[in-house]
C-alpha cells in the first residue's frame, strides 16, 4: 500500500529554489571569469612590455611586436586593446576595453 504524502508542495517548492539558487550562482561565477581572464590579460600585457624593456633597454612601439616576439594572445572577438606608445623610455598605457567595462593600467 503507497503512502501518501502529506505536504508535496514543500518537495516542489525546494525543488524550485535549489535550481534557481543554481542558475543565479553559475551567473555569478561565469561574471567572476570574465574578471579574472581581463585581469591575466592585463597582467600579461604588463609583464611582456616590462620584460621587453628589460631585454632590449626600450619599449616596444606596438602591441604586434608584443604580440610576435612574446607570445601573447588577445581575444579579439571578447577584448579591445589600445596600446599607446610615448616614446622608447617611457612606459606605454595599455588600455582593454570589454564591451561596456574600460580598465586602464
Amino acid at each position: 500500500m503507497k503512502k501518501k504524502q502529506k505536504f508535496p508542495w514543500i518537495q516542489c517548492t525546494l525543488f524550485g529554489l535549489i535550481c534557481i539558487g543554481v542558475y543565479f550562482g553559475a551567473g555569478e561565477s561565469n561574471q567572476s571569469n570574465n574578471e579574472e581572464n581581463l585581469q591575466q590579460l592585463e597582467e600579461h600585457l604588463q609583464q611582456a612590455t616590462l620584460q621587453c624593456f628589460s631585454i632590449e633597454g626600450e619599449y616596444p612601439e606596438d602591441l604586434a611586436y608584443l604580440k610576435e616576439n612574446y607570445k601573447i594572445y588577445i581575444n579579439e572577438d571578447i577584448y579591445q586593446v589600445n596600446y599607446l606608445y610615448q616614446g622608447a623610455n617611457i612606459k606605454p598605457k595599455i588600455l582593454i576595453m570589454r564591451k561596456d567595462t574600460v580598465h586602464e593600467k
